[in-house]
């Protein structure tokens, strides 16, 4: 369902991110994914999986990887991991919410709330950087990709899961939306972080 001209409030939907809490595998957490490089139009670069439904992008390295060292869902046993180690040189990660048909995520809301718990250790954790999400529309060529920060490490305490939200205001034009969890660094650090249960879900 396409949001109409007028700008009228759709049907809220569920969350659009698939394995939002990382508890579903893939065969190898290293396996290299297609590439997923358009012609027409740049979508998603080839990179690895950490979890099902998820790929890195473009980076040679693996900084993210499925992680059993914590957990925030409910039930559930593992979480996102993101390790920076200076000495492979790795470049700037980002992590992409894929979806099957890898076109993006359909709309069927006027604004979608993004949030996802995030945990700092005292102990080889991060000391700076940020944590964003960054969203891109198709189906509008006037509408400029967003890029929503949802926490700096030096904010966050430790050592506790901690949740960050945004909202997201869909353009009245658009019909599908790419969504990417990213996290920028800063050159040389070392250290991690977990994040679990990322959700992005209509209102």
């Amino acid at each position: 369902v396409m949001p109409d001209k007028e700008g009228q409030q759709l049907i809220p939907v569920g969350s659009l991110i698939p394995n939002g809490g990382f508890e579903e595998v893939v065969a190898d957490s290293k396996e290299s994914v297609m590439d997923w490089t358009y012609r027409e139009e740049v979508r998603w670069e080839m990179g690895a999986s950490p979890a099902k439904g998820w790929v890195v992008k473009g980076s040679s390295t693996q900084p993210w990887e499925r992680s059993l060292e914590r957990n925030h869902t409910a039930g559930g046993k593992a979480c996102l991991k993101l390790q920076f180690d200076p000495s492979k040189k790795n470049e700037v990660p980002n992590l992409l919410a894929v979806p099957e048909s890898r076109d993006g995520f359909e709309i069927g809301a006027r604004q979608y709330q993004v949030s996802a718990w995030v945990w700092r250790p005292t102990q080889g954790g991060l000391a700076e950087g940020t944590l964003s999400i960054q969203v891109k529309y198709s189906a509008d060529k006037n509408a400029k990709p967003v890029d929503l920060t949802l926490a700096k490490v030096s904010d966050l305490p430790t050592d506790k899961w901690v949740q960050v939200t945004q909202m997201i205001e869909i353009p009245g034009d658009a019909s599908r939306m790419q969504v990417q969890l990213a996290f920028t660094g800063a050159p040389g650090q070392a250290g991690a972080i977990y994040i679990d249960d990322v959700n992005v879900k209509g209102n």
